[in-house]
Order: C-alpha cells, then structure tokens, then sequence
C-alpha cells in the first residue's frame, strides 16, 4: 500500500452538526466527554500523524497531544499535519510547539495532490493518521474514500446535544458509498455512543490496538 492506514474521527450532534473536542471557544459545543477524550487520546497514541485543515486550526487553536491525563502526555505522541491551504497560520499557534512532536505543513487541500502527499507521508515513516476535521477535511476525505477506497476506519461520536453554529455535512458534492464495510462496533461512552466502521483489513488491525 502506498499510502498510510487512514481512520476519521468526528462527533456528531442531534442537529447532524460537526463537532470538535478541542475547541476553546466558549460560545461553542463541546460534544466529547471525560470518556470519549480518554479513548481518542488512546487513539492519538497509537497512529504516526494526525490531520486537521487550516480552518480547525484558527478556531480551535488545538495542541494535537496524546493526554493520558490533563497534565501528562503519552510518550508516543503523534506528528501534526496541518492542510494549510491558502491561509495564514500565525507562528504563536499551538501545532507550532514541537517540544512534544513535529509539526508538518501541506499548502495543498484535499484533491487530485491528496495522494501524492499520503505517498509521501509513508515515506517519511508516517504509516498510519487520524484525521480529525474540521467539517470541509472530513466530507472532502469522504467524497475521496467512497471513490479510492483510501478509508480504512471511521470514528463516529454520536452525542445527544445541539450545536447549530457547528459544521454539518452540506460541501458534499456526491453522493457517499462505503460498501466496502467489513466489521462495526458501537460502545456507549456516558451518555454518547462510538460507532467505529472497520472498511479494510488493515483498519481491522489498527482498530484491534484500541481493545481494553
């Protein structure tokens, strides 16, 4: 295979909105718990990079660590890779801290390049990413797996709030076709529930690494 082992994780709200464990900001929903964030945490560990576009950057502001705890990092801990496309990133950012990991930049978006950049992530030793968002990254990443095959796993937090300044799956140009699923699991976490998609026999694997 010439790319990496590709998983998305994202929370979804009553509403279909997009959420992001990671924000800040108070005038918006956090969808995750205490333990869904362990269990993303856990995950975060276990891959070589994790991807985030541009805009979940400027709004979330997210250090993209593996937490065991709010005061300790996991030992392992993931690279960063930022879609960056045509914005500007200011240098105080959080990604920018590489005292824990490194940080690597794409200007390119989601498209025709995506697979020219996973190429060259496996390259450089990346054989594994969660993408986390924001909402365009996860559809764009969508609309390329039902025509690649490129999704080997997906994450879904399923949370009984509302969030109508969230993200919802309105960019998607065509429609979505996942038929290639090959095993699924649902466990409740509180009061929200993960479904976790397995679509190859690598992400079977991967998914594998993550039991209690």
């Amino acid at each position: 295979m010439t790319r990496p082992i590709i998983i998305l994780k994202y929370a979804i709200g009553l509403n279909g909105a997009i959420g992001s464990g990671n924000t800040t900001s108070s005038d918006r929903v956090i969808f995750s718990n205490d333990e869904d964030k362990a269990e993303v945490n856990l995950l975060r560990s276990k891959v070589d990079g994790i991807l985030v576009g541009g805009g979940t950057v400027l709004a979330d502001n997210p250090s993209l660590l593996a937490m065991k705890n709010k005061s300790e990092p996991y030992k392992t801990q993931p690279t960063k890779i930022i879609l960056k496309g045509n914005r500007n990133l200011p240098k105080d950012l959080k990604i920018f801290d590489e005292s824990l990991s490194k940080t690597i930049i794409l200007n390119s978006q989601v498209g025709t390049s995506l697979e020219i950049n996973l190429k060259e992530l496996k390259d450089s030793g990346i054989k594994s990413i969660l993408v986390e968002g924001g909402g365009k990254v996860i559809s764009s990443f969508l609309e390329w797996g039902s025509v690649s095959g490129g999704i080997d796993a997906i994450r879904i937090l399923f949370s009984p709030k509302l969030d109508f300044e969230g993200s919802v799956f309105t960019e998607l140009s065509k429609d979505i076709n996942l038929s290639n699923v090959k095993d699924f699991k649902v466990k409740q976490l509180g009061d929200q529930y993960a479904l976790t998609v397995v679509l190859s026999d690598d992400g079977a694997e991967f998914i594998k690494l993550l039991a209690p």
